[in-house]
């Protein structure tokens, strides 16, 4: 583990959980040097999760000439969760960003994703806006729909994603941080910020902190992404939740249900998003195909969930 003190405290913290992706680690950091950021200072942290590629040493061959403190911290490999609570930890920001190595900032993002906290004491996280690397395919398409507006309910915003998203570091700490429950990426954001809204605070959003994104671009990227989703769900459904056994029924048969929704699912991307007819039903397919698809990511946890709850 790399350790230095800085000459003043950093008011921002970044933190990149990463494995055994060193390439595109890379290509994050140099966007991260070219961040233009009045006003303010930052630093990296980059949490290797156990990697078995050069990782640590492609840091520190970079925090030779970033322009801001650069560090790795290096872990056994135990997922993102664990990997961000490490960061959080570790940080020195009283703001904490996150974004993945998979993720490019346009220069303004650290200026953009925390504007807004000095005017709201009860705004916790902020939420930036996240657009595919490269052009656009029915896969990537697909991928943008989900990452690309915030979700909302009648309280608000109700959840970031962490590729890009900002969070008060002592709102964090009062709820204890991701759950390490969560052994691969899918869920423990969602989980996080449902834990941040039952304290009262709020999730805000500012489209102007852009991210680019490698989003998938192949039929089995897209059969991985689904598996993982449902994975993720279904730890997120029974975690806290003391009337899991009673609902997982009608959890299971929205899934399995899924293609009864297909028209009307089209029929809303027309309507409120403004895809033409053909587009509308592509990607409600792919929608209802990742229903069904986490389905069966959700029973492949099945019996761990049982041992570990039930």
């Amino acid at each position: 583990m790399n350790s230095f003190s800085p000459p003043e405290p950093c008011l921002i913290s970044v933190v990149i959980p990463t494995r055994n992706r060193c390439d595109l680690l890379s290509e994050a950091l140099r966007a991260l040097s070219q961040q233009v950021f009045p006003g303010g200072s930052f630093e990296v942290l980059v949490v290797n999760d156990g990697s078995s590629d050069p990782t640590e040493a492609v840091v520190k061959e970079r925090a030779k000439s970033f322009p801001a403190p650069l560090r790795v911290l290096t872990l056994e490999p135990a997922g993102p969760a664990r990997a961000r609570n490490a960061g959080i930890r570790e940080a020195r920001g009283r703001i904490i960003a996150f974004t993945d190595d998979d993720c490019i900032p346009e220069p303004d993002w650290l200026h953009r994703i925390t504007q807004g906290y000095e005017q709201d004491e009860r705004l916790a996280g902020i939420g930036g806006q996240t657009f595919p690397k490269l052009e656009r395919s029915p896969w990537s398409r697909y991928q943008d729909l989900l990452l690309h507006q915030p979700h909302h309910d009648a309280g608000g915003i109700t959840f970031l994603l962490t590729s890009n998203a900002s969070f008060r570091r002592d709102r964090l700490l009062e709820v204890g941080g991701f759950d390490e429950i969560f052994p691969f990426a899918g869920g423990e954001d969602v989980d996080l910020c449902q834990r941040l809204r039952a304290k009262g605070y709020r999730l805000g959003y500012q489209p102007q902190a852009r991210m680019r994104h490698d989003h998938i671009t192949t039929f089995q990227q897209y059969l991985k992404l689904c598996f993982r989703y449902g994975q993720g769900e279904a730890i997120l459904h029974r975690h806290g939740s003391g009337g899991y056994k009673i609902l997982r029924t009608l959890w299971w048969g929205r899934h399995c249900g899924s293609w009864l929704g297909l028209p009307w699912r089209a029929r809303r991307l027309q309507r409120e998003r403004g895809f033409s007819g053909k587009d509308a039903w592509r990607l409600a397919a792919l929608l209802c195909g990742q229903d069904l698809i986490g389905y069966l990511g959700a029973l492949s946890q099945w019996q761990w969930i049982v041992k570990r709850y039930d």
